[in-house]
């Protein structure tokens, strides 16, 4: 896993109150601090770091899950619709009886839930749904696995 910090998480005002906020803010303080100290420490003994460690990755974990609890009881991020062309390539590689299900992975799984994506227009969502589309092949089971390869790479999946 590469050394990389995490992207901006922004909770907004209406559900700061939230316990799953709360959590969310511990969890970044934590990740950042070690996140920091393993930048500090590497940065000392001269190394370029290309690898995280097992704590940080850990942290990082820690920190998703709190921010997957978040979005599940604020009920965000609002899924982003589907462009014209994608939904035209939804129609050219899948089946009618596939497509409900396809729609629905694109918006709650391929949007606003990609790395640096959380509010992002439909277009700009467009490259990546256009990409594991294409990728799939038309195949259900290998639309999830670029999808997740998406959420996995960032913006190198482009």
């Amino acid at each position: 896993m590469a050394f990389q910090r995490h992207d901006i998480f922004h909770i907004p005002i209406e559900f700061r109150h939230l316990p799953e906020a709360k959590l969310v803010n511990d969890a970044e303080a934590e990740f950042d601090s070690a996140f920091e100290r393993e930048r500090t420490e590497t940065a000392a003994r001269g190394e370029r770091v290309h690898l995280i460690s097992e704590d940080l990755q850990r942290l990082q974990k820690k920190l998703q899950d709190a921010r997957d609890a978040f979005d599940a009881a604020a009920g965000l991020p609002i899924p982003a619709p589907l462009t014209q062309k994608v939904e035209d390539e939804i129609a050219r590689l899948f089946s009618p009886d596939q497509r409900a299900e396809v729609v629905t992975l694109l918006e709650k799984q391929c949007g606003r839930t990609l790395p640096t994506h959380r509010d992002s227009q439909p277009w700009t969502l467009e490259p990546y749904r256009l990409r594991v589309l294409s990728e799939s092949k038309g195949i259900l089971s290998e639309l999830k696995k670029w999808i997740e390869a998406a959420h996995i790479l960032g913006r190198d999946f482009l």
